[in-house]
């Protein structure tokens, strides 16, 4: 049973996310996130990544990977980031805002971080936002929104929220299609063969 409190922010494509991020780590928090103000907190994202990769191409080497005897450069974005959050979590720090945490990587890697998140959230807060209901951690129980003037809108009924997102987020065409600009006939073999999706 999970005893902290661990929070996701949905955020809609408008969202200001760098304003939202910088609103947290300058610890000018106010209503349901309000006690975060007295805590450490780091950032877990691509651009935290790269930042990194930027340093270690400066000097050689960086305290992430100071203890292993390959570069951060040598791996792949999904080892990358299982490097990167062994680091943070060797800090210690309050709580990890995770931004984006599965972009860019393939179902396998997801899932070994996704993993690595849930054993995390015994000991460290997560802060998650998110844009797609299907990266949403599953010990996460506060779901949480945010208005156009950055005010964090807390949602009561976590269940009743993700239904009403999920409808929100069903596209539905309603136009029509234009016919092709050339017709193929008896085409032999695939153009295009979709897996997994």
């Amino acid at each position: 049973m999970n005893l902290l409190n661990h929070y996701a922010i949905f955020l809609s494509n408008g969202s200001d996310k760098i304003s939202l991020i910088e609103q947290i780590k300058s610890k000018n928090l106010t209503g349901v996130l309000l006690s975060f103000n007295k805590l450490e907190g780091v950032i877990f994202s691509k651009i935290s990544v790269s930042k990194i990769l930027e340093e270690e191409e400066c000097h050689g080497f960086t305290e992430v990977t100071k203890s292993l005897n390959r570069s951060l450069k040598s791996m792949s974005s999904g080892e990358q980031k299982k490097v990167f959050l062994q680091y943070l979590l060797a800090q210690k720090f309050d709580f990890i805002i995770l931004d984006n945490p599965f972009d860019n990587l393939d179902i396998a890697t997801r899932e070994n971080l996704k993993t690595r998140f849930c054993e995390a959230s015994e000991k460290t807060i997560f802060i998650q936002l998110v844009h797609r209901e299907r990266d949403l951690l599953p010990f996460i129980e506060h779901i949480i929104t945010v208005d156009n003037k950055h005010n964090f809108i807390p949602q009561p009924d976590k269940q009743a929220f993700l239904r009403a997102y999920h409808l929100s987020q069903e596209n539905h065409f309603v136009g029509k299609i234009p016919p092709p600009l050339r017709l193929y006939e008896n085409v032999q073999h695939e153009l295009i063969k979709f897996q997994n999706m």
